[in-house]
């Protein structure tokens, strides 16, 4: 998933503020601080900052994304959840807000519940790309393939350059039964990203089925190497080898398994 922070200044030192004295000036310094040690992969440091400002502004939707991004990092999803809430309540049209808050729900199990913020998200802001890819991959894998489709096709037009979003867009072309485009999308997203094993094994049997067996057995021969574990990545090369003519390399590769 693609962290939704801008970098800020790495190398920030800064004492936690005095609660009890803060004015708009140091509130606004605590966020900016609370932000940069998010950045710098401080949680417990910006942490301190994020709730001192939030002692004395509750009612800050900033802030409560910000303690949101952090619990979410520290994989407290129940608490990042709450957060997410509470900076959308204040602040209804944060469309990075409810695309946080579905993505925490749906690590929660709750994935209607995700679909909805995700939509909603999108609604607020259509070029935000971590809405559209996250609705893409959600309804991806509840099998809404026809929903999938314009969210992917979307993400793609955003982040061109974003692997894991092709390769989504790949599967569910697949599932429309479009596989010329489909694998165009596969090899992009293996150009992109060639260590995703999961894109190297779905494009090695995407060219296996449209009958381009070179080109399939060099892709399950990468997706093998980079999970030797993948039984079937390894049953899908051994068939590949063995229509190929390469009987004997076959059974080497189906006697791993």
């Amino acid at each position: 998933i693609v962290p939704l922070l801008l970098c800020c200044a790495a190398n920030v030192r800064a004492q936690a503020p005095d609660r009890g004295s803060l004015t708009s000036a140091t509130i606004r310094s605590a966020l900016e601080q609370g932000r940069a040690f998010l950045d710098a992969g401080n949680l417990e440091r910006a942490r301190i900052h994020i709730e001192a400002a939030l002692a004395r502004v509750p009612g800050s939707a900033e802030a409560n994304f910000l303690r949101g991004v952090v619990c979410e990092r520290q994989k407290d999803y129940a608490a990042a959840a709450a957060s997410y809430a509470k900076a959308t309540e204040l602040a209804p049209r944060m469309a990075e807000a409810h695309d946080r808050l579905g993505f925490v729900l749906g690590q929660q199990g709750q994935t209607a519940s995700a679909i909805r913020k995700f939509e909603e998200a999108v609604r607020l802001n259509p070029r935000l790309f971590d809405a559209q890819y996250h609705l893409g991959a959600t309804r991806w894998w509840i099998k809404d393939f026809e929903g999938a489709l314009p969210a992917l096709q979307a993400a793609v037009r955003l982040r061109p350059d974003h692997a894991e979003a092709r390769y989504y867009l790949g599967l569910t072309l697949e599932r429309h039964r479009r596989l010329e485009p489909a694998i165009d999308q596969l090899r992009e997203a293996v150009r992109l990203n060639p260590r995703l094993a999961a894109a190297q094994l779905r494009l090695g049997t995407a060219l296996q089925a449209f009958g381009d067996l070179d080109g399939a057995i060099t892709h399950l021969e990468a997706a093998v190497r980079l999970d030797p574990t993948a039984a079937d990545a390894q049953n899908s090369l051994g068939l590949a080898l063995s229509q190929k003519g390469r009987g004997d390399d076959a059974v080497t590769v189906l006697r791993r398994l």
